[in-house]
């Protein structure tokens, strides 16, 4: 006859194993339960496990549990004891990362209460999630997590925790940064300023690359059955990103955002940066992908105004410019006049000063003349020649002589 508790004592090698449906086995969660996403409301029911004592050491190659999520090369204990299990010790690989992991599931009067540590280091972040899912890099977590409840449903929603979570060369495909550029220039080649148009520009420019985020990390709170992580910002590959999620694992909804900022531009309006959203909404496995591009829509438009008033005070400037040249130069002409008239009116003054009545020269004695040279005139000899007497003439008489020529010097005025 068998003893009661039963004794289990051993060790066990599995090749591969549904991890998920035999822990759920194991601690009378109802049948619908065992099914991936989908929380049964039934009440957990005595396990076929409840009277059995002892421990059982095991190694699988393979196990797989929710959502696809598989492990390699598990090792680790199972103690039994009257209305409790516990996992001890695990150890093994998932998603190429290091798990270790402790669990204890022990039932109550008030439904199975459950307590959870999991440590999951450097796994790959594609292997994690769904086929399709077009994210890579790498993931590391941690959180600690209790809940009791009488029904798996009620279970998960009892969850309550907190942990960590930290990602390395994160690339996320569809979720170019550049199309925010693009928006841009597009609205600069003259693209109507519209939330429907500039929404196509964007989810058609997001396509063309990839949200390349070089490190991440945060906390993150278990509650009511939900995992959050608080907003983290992190630098990226020509943006900014903000990351903002939870997960909700009683309804399996998943609503991860990300907010891209970017990079700083000279003609945006007060100095702020450009913005968009882009989120993720649905099922773990098939999350529906949505743009929000209000925010990008408005910094376009205040720029553009911000273009405008900019234009407007150039203009205004350039126009202050000319006049303070044109007063300059006028100025500059008033002034050169003014100083001719002051030359000129110097120079008339100047020659103003001079004396107007005329005063006669001071002339100098001249010395006096020497007196008067006369000059006479040289007798000249005459021979009379005897002559005959003409007849019937008179004898001739002399000339008398000339007077003697005075030259006098004129006298002085």
């Amino acid at each position: 006859m068998l003893g009661h508790p039963l004794r289990l004592d051993g060790h066990l090698d599995v090749d591969a194993i549904d991890a998920a449906g035999v822990i759920a086995a194991a601690v009378g969660a109802p049948a619908a339960a065992r099914a991936p996403a989908a929380w049964s409301q039934e009440p957990f029911g005595p396990g076929p496990l409840a009277d059995v004592d002892g421990q059982l050491a095991f190694t699988i190659a393979r196990a797989s549990f929710l959502a696809g999520v598989a492990g390699n090369g598990l090792q680790g204990i199972v103690r039994f004891e009257p209305a409790a299990i516990k996992l001890e010790k695990i150890e093994g690989r998932v998603g190429d990362g290091r798990l270790a992991a402790q669990a204890e599931l022990r039932a109550t009067s008030s439904g199975l209460s459950a307590k959870l540590q999991v440590s999951l280091n450097d796994a790959d972040l594609a292997a994690l999630l769904p086929r399709g899912a077009a994210a890579s890099g790498r993931i590391s977590l941690q959180f600690d997590a209790t809940a009791t409840g009488l029904s798996p449903a009620a279970l998960i929603g009892a969850l309550q925790g907190k942990g960590s979570a930290a990602g390395e060369n994160l690339q996320i495909a569809g979720l170019d940064p550049a199309a925010i550029e693009a928006a841009s220039q597009a609205l600069d080649r003259g693209v109507l300023l519209d939330p429907v148009r500039i929404g196509d520009i964007v989810r058609a420019a997001l396509a063309g690359g990839s949200l390349d985020i070089p490190d991440a990390g945060g906390a993150i709170a278990i509650g009511d059955g939900r995992l959050t992580f608080a907003p983290l910002l992190t630098p990226a590959q020509g943006a900014d990103v903000t990351i903002r999620g939870s997960y909700d694992l009683g309804e399996d909804l998943l609503d991860v955002g990300f907010d891209l900022a970017g990079a700083p531009r000279p003609d945006a309006a007060n100095g702020e940066r450009p913005q968009l959203s882009i989120s993720f909404k649905g099922p773990f496995a098939a999350p529906r992908r949505s743009v929000d591009v209000t925010a990008l829509v408005n910094w376009l438009t205040a720029r553009r105004v911000e273009q405008q008033n900019k234009r407007l005070d150039a203009a205004e400037q350039e126009a202050k410019r000319i006049q303070a040249q044109e007063a300059e130069a006028l100025r500059r002409a008033q002034e050169d006049a003014r100083q001719a008239a002051q030359k000129a009116a110097q120079r008339a003054a100047d020659q103003g000063a001079a004396p107007t009545a005329s005063v006669a020269p001071v002339v100098e004695k001249a010395p006096d003349l020497p007196p008067a040279i006369e000059i006479k005139s040289v007798p000249v000899a005459t021979t009379v020649k005897p002559r005959r007497t003409p007849p019937n003439r008179r004898a001739a008489t002399a000339r008398p002589a000339a007077a003697p020529l005075v030259i006098t010097p004129p006298a002085a005025r």
